[in-house]
């Protein structure tokens, strides 16, 4: 599992942004100011927004009840800064139900970063198709331990811990459809792999894997019926 890549990308997630410019047009969408509203059959909350900030910039976290395509992402960020007008920026991130703000929104729509009448959106999680080939991925004629689904935005993997030949493996895929796998040792509720920074897995109660460093929890992948 590509010692420190989840150290490096945790730090470096939230500030990685793809460039794809699209010029906005108004719309009129009356929202009588409730912070909970369906869009173009979007459903979404805002979590958090600040501002403060006028008329330089406001930021927006939307809660949103599953993936979306770009063009619903759009509708939601227009429908937002008709709400809410009188900014030169918007800052907006979309958040999937089980996501803890802060760690790495799932998508993103600036507008008025590049220039003054763009508007970026940026998909950094696995889209819904993805999500479905990497949860489906096995490892076959071999016991298997568990499979879960770790849906960290721009690292989704597939985690597989299974015996081979009596030996405890676990074997990652990731989005792009590279793949690792490695060898375990079990350490009571342990999984320990080879890495320099101490990290292992442990199956939580409900059944879900959680991914640990000495510091404590990393993350939790959720498990795979």
């Amino acid at each position: 599992m590509r010692d420190s890549f989840r150290i490096i990308l945790t730090l470096t997630i939230i500030g990685l942004w793809s460039c794809r410019n699209s010029t906005t047009d108004k719309v009129s969408i009356d929202l009588n100011a409730v912070d909970s509203v369906t869009s173009e059959n979007v459903s979404y909350k805002i979590e958090n927004k600040d501002l403060s900030q006028k008329p330089i910039k406001a930021s927006f976290d939307l809660r949103i009840e599953k993936k979306i395509s770009e063009d619903q992402i759009r509708n939601v960020a227009k429908t937002i800064m008709t709400e809410y007008p009188g900014f030169k920026k918007y800052f907006m991130f979309y958040w999937l139900p089980d996501m803890e703000i802060g760690k790495g929104a799932w998508a993103t729509s600036h507008f008025g970063v590049l220039n003054s009448n763009s508007l970026t959106v940026t998909i950094q999680g696995a889209s819904s198709e993805i999500e479905k080939i990497l949860k489906s991925t096995s490892v076959p004629n071999e016991e298997i331990i568990g499979k879960w689904y770790d849906a960290s935005p721009q690292i989704e993997s597939s985690i597989t811990i299974y015996k081979e030949n009596a030996q405890l493996k676990v074997r990652l895929v990731y989005a792009d459809g590279s793949s690792s796998i490695k060898q375990l040792t079990q350490n009571r509720q342990k999984y320990i792999y080879p890495n320099k920074f101490g990290e292992f897995f442990k199956i939580e109660s409900d059944g879900n894997l959680g991914w640990y460093s000495p510091d404590g929890l990393i993350v939790i992948a959720k498990k795979i019926d």
